[in-house]
């Protein structure tokens, strides 16, 4: 038996150093695909869990013609709200429909005890809303508007929508990865 020629030992260190290249590549591209992850569920964390934006699906004629039932709105926190401002809330639990999520428009906002009391109105309503809302009352205001989506959902299930949409994206991304790799082995490997 003859030794390996120093072309078979070349081949099998760029073999090796090849394979090793595309493990570490891999490892970055996982590593960076998990930021993402958990950077979007930061970022999508519903509003009303202390996140930053919330997904309400309308239901009802107050907001018409700006909103329909059906229109799914993705609300943003902010650090400040302005008359003209569009925002959803929930009604605080010490009044009348306590509890209820509200997309409304600011129209007036006062400064009690050194606090901003927001008045609402439905753009399609007579009158204010019974209620003052307070800033920890507020989700968000309004960053975007998906017409009609709402009307395959109900308002619970925004939150899973975003999660499941996030989660695909992932998935997608990860396993084309996986089977390209695998595919590389079995050439190597003839």
């Amino acid at each position: 038996m003859s030794a390996p020629s120093t072309d078979d030992q070349s081949a099998s260190g760029a073999s090796v150093s090849s394979h090793q290249s595309v493990k570490h590549h891999t490892r970055i591209r996982n590593a960076a695909l998990l930021a993402v992850l958990i950077i979007g569920i930061i970022l999508l964390w519903p509003a009303k869990w202390g996140g930053l934006f919330g997904i309400i699906v309308v239901d009802g004629h107050s907001m018409e013609p700006t909103f329909y039932t059906g229109d799914v709105v993705i609300s943003m926190k902010s650090t400040d709200y302005h008359v003209g401002d569009i925002i959803a809330y929930q009604v605080s639990d010490s009044k009348i429909g306590k509890g209820g999520h509200v997309i409304h428009r600011v129209v007036k906002i006062a400064q009690v005890n050194g606090q901003s009391i927001y008045t609402t109105k439905g753009d399609n309503n007579p009158g204010t809303d019974p209620w003052s809302v307070t800033k920890s009352d507020i989700f968000g205001k309004k960053l975007l508007i998906i017409p009609k989506i709402g009307t395959y959902l109900d308002s619970s299930q925004g939150s899973i929508l975003l999660g499941a949409i996030l989660a695909t994206v992932v998935v997608v991304a990860i396993w084309p990865s996986s089977s390209r790799h695998g595919k590389r082995s079995r050439h190597a490997q003839q």
